[in-house]
């Protein structure tokens, strides 16, 4: 699996334009939620719900919407609980990288993503 990650895009229209000129189930996308709340034009539940089944990987944390910080979750503007519901409604299991500086800002990802069930098991027992 080869995905293309978010960078400094306002909205997710050129990753869809690649994805579906590529037209391979082994090339998807890859949403970096800060930098969609920072650089992107829309809100992160709009890029999820864009990207929709062409969304293979998620990277998790959480920012002032100036500066790409690597917070964690529920700790800057990124409106978690409409991010968290969109992930849900969109009915895909992408893999997430947790990229955050802090083990506080680790265990309070992992206690918000448990909450939302966007992971079922205990992974710091």
């Amino acid at each position: 699996m080869i995905v293309l990650e978010n960078a400094f895009d306002e909205t997710p229209a050129m990753m869809q334009r690649l994805v579906k000129e590529v037209a391979s189930p082994f090339f998807q996308c890859s949403l970096d939620i800060g930098r969609s709340d920072s650089f992107g034009t829309m809100p992160v539940s709009r890029w999820i719900a864009s990207l929709g089944q062409d969304l293979a990987h998620i990277h998790v944390h959480d920012n002032n919407k100036i500066y790409d910080e690597h917070r964690g979750l529920g700790s800057g503007s990124i409106p978690i609980t409409s991010f968290l519901r969109a992930l849900m409604r969109c009915r895909v299991s992408p893999t997430v990288t947790i990229e955050v500086r802090t083990l506080c800002a680790v265990r309070q990802t992992l206690a918000l993503l448990k909450r939302y069930r966007v992971i079922t098991e205990d992974v710091c027992s």
